[in-house]
Order: structure tokens, then C-alpha cells, then sequence
């Protein structure tokens, strides 16, 4: 048994070194619902850190130095309902920088 799981927004910027906060929304199964958000394929000039790896919300940071250089990735967000029961969304693209 499965249900849908919508990631909002689906596409996000910022010009920082952080994310903009990303959510995960189930639609189906019965709460309480847990969350596990990782990075499936990232183009970046150093790694980068979920910050709330299992919240429904959560931001992505970039830990290298500056370089001018965009990070961009996909993650995916599995939620697991209270029956167990499984959904997961993908295809978040981001695009921020290095720190300052």
C-alpha cells in the first residue's frame, strides 16, 4: 500500500549558502508520518548537508567555500505512514552557493 507525496516548492534558488525551506506534504495513509529526505545526484563543488533530515520540512546547505559556482541537485523525501505504508517524491532541483 502506498499513497502521494507532493514536495513544495518544486524548484528552489537562493543566493546564499542555504535553501530555501522545502516541504514534504503526504496525501493519503494516516499520520503520524515520518520523513527521510536524501540527496539522489548533486553537481557541486563540495558537499552538502541536509539540515532537518527527518522533518517534513527541511533545507539543504552547502558546506564548501564560495566559488561562484552553483550547487544543484535532486533529493527525495520517503515518508512512512503510521500503518506502514510508503510515499516518496523526488526531482527537488535546487541551485544556491558555497559559503561566503
Amino acid at each position: 500500500v502506498s499513497f502521494y507525496v507532493s514536495i513544495s516548492p518544486s524548484v528552489t534558488t537562493s543566493a546564499n549558502d542555504t535553501s530555501t525551506d522545502i516541504t514534504a506534504t503526504p496525501d493519503g495513509g494516516g499520520s503520524p508520518y515520518t520523513y527521510q529526505w536524501k540527496l539522489l545526484f548533486f553537481d557541486a563543488n563540495g558537499p552538502i548537508q541536509i539540515l532537518s533530515p527527518t522533518s517534513a520540512t527541511t533545507k539543504f546547505k552547502a558546506l564548501a567555500p564560495y566559488t561562484g559556482l552553483p550547487y544543484r541537485g535532486v533529493a527525495t523525501c520517503d515518508v512512512t505512514d503510521s500503518g506502514g505504508a510508503k510515499g516518496s517524491a523526488s526531482q527537488v532541483l535546487f541551485s544556491f552557493y558555497g559559503t561566503h
